[in-house]
């Protein structure tokens, strides 16, 4: 062999070392990607881009191979949500980063910090809370609601009287296109407007007190809070800023459900009454009592059961079944 060839097989071998050593490094870089999150279209050209935990960094990989990295400085930061916060195309990532909230707008390369606290915080939900099209984050801050919106840059708080309050939920209440916030503040149900700026204290008369649902029961804009008051049930009106009480014979009823019966605009709360179900309509402020005629009963199913506008009650009343038909007020 001559010395050329033997000068050419060492230097053939010194390329495959390298092309291994370089394939080496590639996987090493793509491991350095980070642990995988998901795929959002951060940028609103409906292509979705990849985001990769990097432990100190967040790192967005787009679909032609460009990346950009985003530093955090607190290693116990979660991902909160993806929504679009700002109101343009593209949506933006929430980060907890420990006292305060971080958000990621990729399609600009903006970042914001806000401070919540330093202190212990809950996330409540993430809605347009002002009816603007963007989603806003609201938080639990211990003595308040923080509300944040990045649409507008700003944060406002709510102050709550009660430290025992807790989130009863989210819902337009006031029919002003904004969701509002409903909490339960001890003895009353305390409803924020983000969108007007404002909140309303709903008063309980009793301690134990539980919400069955938010939902609209009259057929007009805006959703009612209804409240299982022990003797009677609350619907509240955050529309015209009022509520009802409508009151149980019975100190052992429960509720059945809230769905529409008769057919017309807005649901009824369904209750059994013990010896009756009684229905209450909150469109008309009147109730509805169909005695069962069984001491042991229970309810089959609650349906369109006749094809037309409203459900049915179906009861099982041991030896033989008999059915609701509120729209007409029958039972047989």
């Amino acid at each position: 062999m001559s010395k050329f060839m033997r000068n050419s097989s060492t230097l053939n071998g010194s390329i495959f070392f390298a092309a291994l050593l370089s394939f080496t490094m590639g996987a090493g870089e793509a491991q350095a990607a980070g642990t995988f999150m998901g795929a959002w279209d951060l940028t609103g050209d409906g292509v979705a881009e990849s985001v990769y935990n990097n432990l100190s960094s967040i790192e967005v990989r787009q679909s032609n191979g460009a990346t950009r990295s985003y530093a955090i400085t607190n290693a116990a930061w979660t991902l909160l949500t993806v929504a679009d916060m700002d109101g343009t195309a593209g949506l933006e990532l929430a980060l907890n980063v420990g006292s305060s909230i971080k958000l990621i707008t990729h399609r600009t390369g903006w970042v914001r910090d806000y401070f919540i606290s330093s202190g212990s915080w809950v996330p409540l939900g993430y809605h347009d809370l002002n009816g603007d099209g963007a989603t806003d984050i609201a938080v639990n801050t211990g003595p308040a609601v923080r509300i944040i919106k990045l649409k507008t840059d700003t944060v406002s708080d709510y102050a709550i009287s009660n430290v025992s309050w807790a989130p009863i939920g989210f819902a337009d209440t006031d029919g002003d296109g904004g969701i509002d916030i409903i909490v339960n503040n001890v003895r009353a149900v305390k409803i924020i407007s983000d969108r007007t700026a404002s909140s309303r204290d709903y008063a309980i008369s009793s301690v134990n007190w539980a919400p069955l649902g938010i939902i609209d029961t009259d057929g007009k804009p805006g959703a009612e809070v209804v409240i299982n008051n022990l003797s009677s049930v609350k619907i509240i009106n955050d529309r015209t800023a009022y509520s009802r009480d409508y009151a149980i014979s019975s100190g052992s009823w429960a509720p059945l459900g809230i769905i529409d019966t008769d057919g017309k605009p807005g649901a009824e709360v369904v209750i059994n009454n013990l010896s009756s179900v009684k229905i209450i309509r909150n469109r008309d402020d009147s109730t509805k009592d169909y005695t069962v005629g069984s001491p042991s009963w229970s309810v089959q199913m609650i349906a369109d059961l006749d094809g037309k506008a409203g459900n049915e009650i179906m009861l099982n009343l041991g030896t033989s079944t008999k059915t609701i038909y509120d729209a007409s007020e029958q039972y047989y």
